[in-house]
């Protein structure tokens, strides 16, 4: 993947409560440094043949270093997730983005079960060597939704932006036009994607800009699109301060305000892992297209799995300067009976 400009990306999820979220790439991309081990952390269940696959586009920006097996005390029951790192080298500055399908190998990944997406902006900086758990970097949406992806192109150069869908009977393309047009030579003008959901599954829609004449891309965009049913959206419940209570199998979502542009994004910590599990995290802004520096919604989508309590401790900071410079912290408990 070679990367000549910088271009938007921009998605927007139109859902059944009336109301339009954005979200940038920038926004939900894992900033690192040159001195840091990127890090991926999922659970798999290898009794069931279901085991994590990943492939890296821009392997000239990061690359695999090693696969590691979490010790849990639940490991060794028969059917029982296991925890497992994936660990990934800065090699320069530059974009990448690493994509995680699971499925069994003898099926292949045309028959994958569930994916993640994680973007990648590796920055040359002063940063302690140190591990960086990525966030994923995939949207949750729900049957019946609508998503608009737009693009940025200059048809002047020859480049153009196609698109492949991995799964179009989850996801359907219903409309493609250009919404905004260069009023200058050379000037940049906006592409637009509608999609529908249709089907709950998952569904990767990958980017590529380049001209007609030439199979190379010269840039990429991924978006993962994980669609859930609209029962599972009403069943999902707020949390609150304080104590929340959540039956096992029961999904609550935890909503705070940030400003990415600003660098203070809110960090999630759990005091102890296998009370709850954190389905996913997704980041909108119901703020004009193309307004830079507007707050946007952080939720982490949280599912209780196993009887039992566990607090969840909100650091706002940035990353680069580590926990310990928070300049706000909020605690929440939760008991999964």
């Amino acid at each position: 993947m070679r990367k000549v400009s910088s271009l938007l990306l921009m998605v927007t999820v139109f859902t059944a409560f009336a109301f339009s979220s954005t979200c940038t790439s920038k926004e939900t991309a894992n900033n690192i440094g040159l001195s840091n081990t990127a890090v991926v952390e999922l659970k798999e269940t290898p009794s069931t043949g279901y085991l994590w696959h990943f492939e890296i586009f821009g392997s000239d920006t990061v690359e695999f270093q090693s696969r590691v097996v979490e010790p849990s005390s639940e490991s060794t029951a028969m059917g029982a997730p296991i925890k497992v790192r994936w660990n990934f080298k800065p090699l320069k500055k530059g974009k990448a983005t690493i994509i995680f399908w699971l499925y069994r190998s003898w099926e292949g990944k045309e028959k994958a079960i569930d994916l993640r997406v994680f973007n990648i902006v590796v920055k040359k900086n002063e940063e302690v060597p140190g591990e960086r758990l990525l966030e994923d970097c995939s949207y949750v949406v729900y049957s019946g939704d609508e998503i608009t992806v737009e693009l940025e192109e200059n048809p002047s150069t020859g480049y153009f932006w196609c698109f492949s869908n991995s799964n179009p009977e989850i996801l359907s393309l219903s409309e493609e036009l250009i919404v905004k047009s260069g009023k200058l030579p050379g000037e940049p003008s906006v592409k637009e994607w509608k999609f529908k959901t249709i089907n709950p599954g998952i569904c990767l829609l990958a980017f590529q800009l380049k001209r007609s004449s030439e199979e190379q891309s010269i840039e990429e965009r991924f978006v993962g699109i994980r669609v859930k049913t609209g029962k599972e959206r009403t069943e999902i419940k707020e949390l609150k301060k304080g104590t929340n209570a959540l039956n096992i199998g029961e999904t609550a979502v935890l909503s705070l305000e940030e400003n990415a542009s600003t660098g203070f994004t809110w960090h999630l910590s759990l005091s102890h892992e296998g009370i709850v599990e954190i389905l996913s995290k997704t980041i909108t802004t119901q703020a004009p297209p193309g307004l830079v520096g507007a707050p946007s919604k952080v939720s982490w989508f949280i599912k209780g799995i196993k009887a039992g309590r566990v607090k969840l401790t909100l650091k706002k900071y940035r990353t680069w300067e580590g926990e310990d410079s928070a300049i706000e912290i909020l605690k929440y408990s939760i008991e999964v009976r």
